[in-house]
């Protein structure tokens, strides 16, 4: 899904904005509100922690400001073994981080690089003109094209959890999300770059 989401935000019109550890699908913290240095005023006075620190969302915005994942080393490289950080680093930093998703060509992290590098060197990506694709969208698919001094570029989304009917099978696929394809199919959460003409 972070794929799909990634590459519409970068093949829509406007300005892609991603916050340090999106591009590795850095997991958020749970953070007890009183544990959390930058959270401890956000609350309104009258509410108890323990209703604060019990609900599925929460007041704490430290719970998305951890240390970057950089390596599988200790505290995730982000500072020394015997340092402890301001906030706590994520369990799972061994399994996510910088490091290992350079080595893995069909991670996140270097999907950003793929979407970034096309987004450079393809104008219609970033200035080119926007048009819903409405012979291509469905309750499941989003589709639009984007455009620029006769250059054109389809980019179909599969929103569901289920595989679809590819309707559009011509033009070359410069990006997927999937690390396989299926001409005739859209695997679940693809989504598709293609150069049109």
């Amino acid at each position: 899904k972070r794929k799909l989401q990634t590459l519409f935000q970068f093949t829509a019109r406007g300005i892609p904005f991603t916050y340090f550890g999106e591009e590795i699908g850095i997991p958020k913290v749970r953070i007890p509100l009183k544990e959390g240095p930058a959270a401890i005023a956000l609350p309104p006075p009258w509410l108890p922690p323990f209703l604060v620190d019990g609900v599925k969302e929460t007041l704490n915005r430290d719970e998305c400001r951890t240390p970057m994942l950089w390596t599988s080393a200790p505290n995730a490289g982000f500072c020394p073994p015997n340092v402890k950080p301001w906030l706590p680093v994520a369990d799972n930093y061994k399994e996510i981080n910088v490091e290992k998703e350079l080595s893995e060509p069909n991670s996140l992290l270097n999907f950003y690089k793929a979407i970034l590098h096309l987004r450079k060197e393809i104008p219609a990506l970033n200035e080119g003109s926007f048009e819903i694709a409405p012979e291509f969208c469905s309750h499941k698919i989003l589709s639009y094209y984007r455009m620029y001094e006769g250059k054109k570029y389809l980019v179909l989304l599969n929103m569901s959890k289920s595989k679809v009917k590819n309707p559009f099978t011509g033009g070359k696929v410069l990006l997927s999300t999937q690390s396989t394809s299926e001409d005739q199919k859209l695997l679940p959460f693809e989504g598709r770059l293609i150069e049109v003409n």
